[in-house]
């Protein structure tokens, strides 16, 4: 039986979009010689005989008396991880947080005609991407972002593209959210022909047939075999990556939404502010680790905190840690 390839990695490629959440306009490029950080250094897959972690680093940048931390996000975890990322923002003089249209929350929340014109202005594939959360927090026993953090504290400060800026930027560069995704798959689809074409393992996510997700979906270890599955993609993300952080390419999605939330910063500085948190998900650090590098600031600890406790299942291994070519 031929694998089929498209239902576990458009599960694995949606899930992982909401590691971006919403948004696509060129990133800042590294100057010749100079890497930028990979996504790697902000998300990592530890595994185990009995049980594996997904983790997010928290990673401090400082500069004349400031420091501001990158707070890696997960948009799934369990509920020990809202816990202790809500412990965390108390601290913070002001917490930057991501939300497309997040500028109008009191309405998203009791409005049902805001939410529409959000979905409206979002497009399909995030619909389709807000129902698949939705079964896989269910199947995967895992808790919302959104529903476990307090996203009206006093010092949680919006920091990304109202829904008006974002559908000018898609109007302007011809760019969607589902185009962003679509890119991501074939990408994905790309590297899985190459691998096979010069004799390597192509991943775990090529090669499940339908018979094995059946199995895996109904079965009762089903989600921790899911969750083991993701968490050693989202491990290997940084080939998706490498397109958004040249010259002339990336994202809505990334760049742009980043952009905003650097102004927000700049301007939370110049209001006095001295301890700062940007809460976004995992794969926008590295732009800005690089942003905040260009402004001066200089990387610190890191402190990692675990988002899924996977317990392993039976009958599997735990597999070395790749080296990054």
């Amino acid at each position: 039986m031929k694998p089929i390839r498209r239902p576990a990695l458009a599960a694995a490629a949606l899930f992982s979009v909401t590691l971006f959440a919403r948004a696509e306009a060129p990133q800042p490029a590294a100057p010749a010689g100079e890497a930028l950080p990979k996504a790697s250094d902000f998300l990592r897959f530890d595994e185990g005989e009995e049980k594996s972690q997904l983790k997010l680093a928290v990673t401090r940048y400082s500069k004349d008396g400031v420091t501001v931390d990158l707070v890696s996000a997960v948009h799934l975890g369990d509920p020990a991880y809202f816990e202790a990322l809500g412990d965390r923002f108390k601290k913070y003089d002001c917490v930057l947080f991501e939300m497309v249209g997040g500028d109008q929350l009191d309405r998203l929340e009791d409005d049902p005609d805001a939410q529409k014109e959000k979905e409206e202005a979002l497009g399909g594939a995030a619909q389709l991407m807000k129902f698949a959360q939705g079964m896989m927090k269910n199947f995967l026993k895992l808790e919302y972002q959104l529903d476990n953090i307090d996203y009206h504290a006093e010092n949680f400060v919006h920091a990304d593209l109202s829904l008006e800026e974002f559908a000018a930027i898609q109007e302007e560069t011809g760019n969607t959210f589902a185009d962003f995704i679509g890119q991501m798959m074939q990408k994905e689809f790309a590297r899985i022909a190459q691998a096979k074409e010069d004799g390597e393992h192509p991943g775990e996510t090529a090669e499940i047939n339908p018979l094995q997700l059946f199995a895996m979906l109904n079965s009762p270890d089903g989600g921790d075999r899911m969750k083991l599955m993701m968490g050693r993609q989202f491990a290997n993300m940084n080939h998706l990556m490498e397109d958004y952080t040249k010259e002339g390419e990336g994202s809505v999605v990334i760049a742009e939404r980043n952009k905003k939330a650097m102004e927000v910063f700049e301007t939370e500085l110049k209001n006095g502010k001295k301890k700062l948190a940007i809460y976004y998900g995992a794969f926008h650090m590295p732009d800005f680790a690089y942003r905040l590098g260009k402004l001066g600031f200089k990387e610190g600890e890191t402190d990692w905190i675990t988002a899924w406790d996977v317990a392993m299942p039976k009958g599997v291994k735990p597999k070395a840690p790749e080296e990054e070519k």
